[in-house]
């Protein structure tokens, strides 16, 4: 993290010429540093990645951790082990706006990462321990990727 206050130093030092095609093009933009918490299989080239960025209560993360770890990566990893999925992986950001967290999945097509998607949170939506989750992490956007 010690290299966080230098990138950010040299940002804001950054002769505003440079940053004129970028600004013009994407006039917004939030900046994230991310950890992964958990995670499964690999992503493979090809595959197709469902990445659900969500807005969670902060001062309740150790319950969407204890959600990953017990309820959601027991059934994630099993995707992962009879091929459903490539991979999953649970992240939280170190810095950003307003998204806590990302649960993104990966297969190789369309189909399967969606299938996947709906029915780990299907397998776990009668388990008590997940009956907060909602409110907790009470918002979010999904967004699909291509590897390549």
């Amino acid at each position: 993290m010690e290299n966080l206050a230098e990138f950010q130093r040299r940002a804001n030092e950054a002769d505003s010429g440079e940053l004129e095609i970028g600004a013009g093009a994407c006039p917004r933009h939030d900046d994230y540093i991310w950890h992964v918490e958990a995670s499964g299989g690999e992503t493979g080239e090809g595959d197709v990645v469902l990445s659900q960025y969500l807005i969670c209560d902060e001062s309740r993360s150790d319950e969407t951790r204890a959600m990953i770890e017990t309820q959601l990566a027991p059934v994630y990893n099993g995707f992962v082990e009879e091929g459903r999925l490539s991979s999953w992986t649970w992240l939280s950001h170190i810095i950003g706006g307003e998204f806590r967290n990302i649960l993104s999945f990966a297969a190789p097509t369309d189909a399967e990462v969606l299938g996947a998607f709906g029915a780990g949170w299907e397998a776990t939506s009668d388990i008590d321990e997940m009956a907060a989750w909602p409110e907790i992490c009470h918002s979010h956007d999904d967004y699909m990727w291509l590897t390549d």
